[in-house]
């Protein structure tokens, strides 16, 4: 790069040019003071900003038509005139004149973008004016601030990109000193960015995501028993959600059938029957039996609280089932199966003997007629659809309720559907162990007697925060806002800012509190000294 070569840098509000501007000229008049920065028979250069903001004001107060000084190619020296007026400036004045007249000036034009009505002028100024004057120039601007082919042919330019996440936790982590609330924070963003990632690549079109987004299941109008599916235009609001359960020990698999009366069939498990079913229904929708063994898995049922708590049901869910599919078509086949209802031919043990079918014959015909049936049959009782509905970690996937009918008795059962990829993101990222953290934070901030908020309106507030949180994450500045409330204490998710107008407003407070509190630190010592 030529020495005088100018130079451009563009970035997005926020990104702290202003301030880089700021460093770069105290930079250089700390290393240009140094006695050995002339080197061999060196001219010592003079960092100046000229802030564009400044530019539209001194304009607007002095009445100048800001033709003429743009056309006279005077503009540098009217700002220099005007920014430091009075005889006590003079010799700064003087200084920087004298500088620019030597090319030895260093020039810093800020915020191109913030002249606004008069852009064509400072553009004009800066093309036909600064870059011929042969001094050092660095031109700061947002991108939609500047024409940009006028640059691309002399300047130098750099874009300033986001922070990344490495960067921003390096930023933060030397002003929170191992804040596990942080911690917290900056792992359960990653995971709810990672799964908004699998979400666009594995669900590419628009079309296809709002059809898995829109499926909803409800009983028919016209028959009580009777399931229908039916399509929503828009997705509905955040529902509760719990995490995924951990896989259940196959010696935890047993769950007896019992018949009514001492009577029963030979051993055999629930849990067998119910994944001969699921396996019947994966294969019918497409999936290789190869693929369907790897696919399925038994959770444990002891986790009580993954029920809906809008659903009512006369049955406890007693069994649990996880089946990770990949793809829409297969998701919509199994769904469809489901909905419409299974049926499986299961012959277990032997038939009964003809003393008790001529007992059952008579006192209980029904019961009869289903022990002699060997179908085992499904029921779509409700259908959780979480891909639209999905909690703060953005875990998406399906939660089916269903009921088996096999031989006489009923055993009521969840099934999982959510993609494997998904899945293993939840799995590796410890995903709601962060949301657990969260929520118990927010029960220890109640006041005693206060009442908690029920866990959906809770994660909405925290969606709020965290939509938020990403947001500022990526900006210097708003970062450093975000820094400063953490480090003045904020421990709960919910009370955190929402929008920019709050993030102003909450930092100013967090640091009018923390300057009086240090003051209130520091008065005894200073009037223990003066004693």
């Amino acid at each position: 790069m030529h020495l005088a070569q100018p130079g451009l840098v563009v970035a997005g509000p926020g990104t702290g040019t202003t301030w880089m501007v700021r460093q770069i000229v105290h930079s250089c008049a700390t290393k240009l003071t140094d006695s050995d920065a002339l080197g061999e028979g060196g001219v010592r250069l003079v960092p100046v900003i000229v802030f564009v903001q400044r530019i539209v004001r001194l304009l607007r107060d002095t009445g100048t038509d800001p033709w003429n000084v743009v056309k006279k190619r005077r503009m540098m020296i009217w700002y220099i005139e005007n920014e430091f007026p009075g005889k006590s400036m003079k010799l700064f004045r003087d200084c920087l004149c004298q500088a620019y007249d030597m090319r030895a000036l260093v020039i810093l034009v800020d915020g191109v973008d913030e002249a606004a009505s008069l852009r064509l002028h400072v553009e004009e100024f800066i093309h036909y004016e600064l870059v011929p004057s042969g001094n050092r120039l660095l031109v700061t601007s947002r991108p939609e601030g500047i024409t940009m082919p006028l640059y691309l042919t002399n300047f130098a330019v750099v874009s300033l990109r986001p922070l990344t996440e490495s960067q921003q936790r390096r930023v933060a982590q030397s002003q929170m000193r191992g804040s596990a609330f942080y911690e917290h924070l900056v792992a359960i963003t990653a995971a709810r960015k990672r799964q908004d990632e699998l979400w666009q690549e594995h669900y590419p079109t628009e079309a296809v995501r709002t059809k898995l987004e829109s499926v909803e299941f409800t009983p028919s109008a016209a028959d009580s028993t009777g399931l229908s599916l039916l399509m929503r235009t828009s997705p509905t609001p955040n529902s509760d959600s719990t995490p995924p359960l951990s896989p259940v020990p196959p010696e935890r698999k047993k769950m007896q059938i019992q018949m009514a009366k001492g009577s029963e069939i030979e051993e055999q498990t629930a849990i067998d029957t119910l994944d001969q079913i699921i396996r019947s229904v994966a294969t019918e929708s497409g999936m290789a039996p190869d693929d369907v063994e790897n696919a399925l898995s038994w959770l444990d049922e002891s986790s009580a609280d993954r029920m809906p708590r809008k659903m009512e049901m006369e049955e406890d869910i007693a069994a649990f089932a996880r089946l990770e599919l990949r793809g829409e078509e297969i998701y919509t086949a199994v769904l469809m199966k489901l909905i419409d209802g299974v049926e499986v031919e299961i012959s277990y043990g032997p038939d009964l003997d003809e003393k008790e079918k001529q007992r059952l014959a008579v006192f209980a015909p029904e019961r009869l007629a289903a022990m002699l049936d060997n179908k085992a049959k499904l029921t779509l009782l409700y259908l959780e659809n979480r891909f639209a509905k999905f909690d703060p970690t953005h875990t998406r996937d399906i939660l089916t309720y269903l009921k088996m009918r096999y031989k006489g008795q009923t055993l009521s059962c969840e099934l999982q559907l959510i993609h494997t990829e998904i899945l293993q993101v939840t799995e590796r990222m410890d995903t709601y162990s962060h949301l657990r953290y969260f929520r118990l934070q927010a029960a220890l901030k109640l006041e005693s007697g206060a009442l908690m908020l029920p866990p959906a309106e809770l994660d909405k507030k925290f969606e709020k925060s965290l939509l938020f949180a990403e947001e500022a994450s990526g900006v210097p500045v708003l970062l450093s806002m975000f820094v400063l409330i953490l480090v003045s204490g904020a421990d709960d998710l919910a009370a955190l800012p929402t929008s920019r107008l709050e993030l102003y407003q909450t930092a100013t407070d967090s640091a009018l509190r923390r300057r009086i509190k240090r003051t209130l630190q520091v008065a005894p010592l200073i009037a223990s000294d003066r004693l």
